[in-house]
């Protein structure tokens, strides 16, 4: 089998962490590259906490200023710890099925509601452009340091026939209620880690509240055989969440899908 890369952000205390704003511009130029450990098969995001801080990772896509970039990812990673504080989230997963071979239709619909003042929380972000800025599948990436009281468990992967066990079986975490979501490979990678993002915080949620509805109906023609049924299914999950946090998140090297493990306070 290709050997395969491990790609460990680096969690260590940074030192001359630069405090920004929201129309501060830092560096033009993308200068840091992730670490790389050839002992591990795959890829995994890790965010543990260090000495009152949480490690919050802001993505966007490429732009022809490197600046522009930034800023984005620098708003995206303070919309993660707007999220944190709280978030509200709804779910409705209809499905609809009947006697035909293939007469089966599903549809999912989600909402999420949080804090949108990205503002004060770009006020509050950490980062050293010099070592926390990098482009990676095609989306530039900056780790951003957020300063707080609240607290969250380290976690350390184990792993089995080259992925990390939590995406085989969600583990349990003592204190917090936890989340695995999986985002098949979007065209645009920023857009899968968001979206894998998301289901871990609907993959708590569901456990929370969930609310099943079902419709049956039955219909018989004037033919012998003619006959039908068909059924709608209608699943509803909602909550809100505090201390929502991505521990991990592992891409499958074989399709670019992506898998996140996440964490709420119960």
């Amino acid at each position: 089998m290709k050997k395969l890369l491990l790609l460990v952000l680096s969690l260590g205390i940074l030192s001359s962490c630069t405090s920004v704003g929201p129309s501060t511009q830092q560096s033009s130029r993308v200068k840091a590259k992730p670490a790389v450990n050839r002992d591990q098969t795959g890829e995994l995001w890790s965010m543990a906490p260090s000495n009152g801080r949480l490690l919050f990772y802001g993505v966007s896509g490429r732009r022809s200023k490197p600046e522009e970039a930034i800023q984005l990812a620098l708003e995206d990673a303070a919309r993660k710890v707007a999220m944190f504080y709280s978030v509200e989230g709804s779910m409705v997963q209809q499905s609809t099925s009947g006697s035909a071979t293939f007469d089966y239709s599903s549809t999912t619909d989600t909402t999420l509601l949080y804090d949108t003042d990205y503002k004060k929380y770009l006020a509050m972000l950490e980062y050293d452009p010099e070592t926390d800025v990098f482009e990676y599948q095609q989306m530039l990436v900056v780790r951003a340091w957020h300063r707080t009281s609240s607290s969250v468990p380290s976690y350390q992967s184990s792993w089995q026939d080259g992925r990390p066990t939590w995406t085989l079986e969600t583990p349990t975490i003592p204190g917090f209620q936890v989340g695995v979501g999986y985002a098949g490979r979007r065209s645009v990678h920023k857009d899968t880690v968001n979206a894998s993002h998301e289901n871990a915080l609907f993959a708590i949620i569901s456990k929370r509240s969930n609310a099943v509805q079902n419709n049956s109906t039955s219909y018989r023609g004037p033919g012998t055989f003619d006959y039908g049924s068909r059924t709608n299914s209608t699943i509803t999950s909602s909550g809100r969440l505090e201390g929502f946090y991505v521990l991990a998140t592992w891409e499958d090297p074989r399709d670019k899908s992506l898998w996140s493990l996440s964490i709420a306070r119960q």
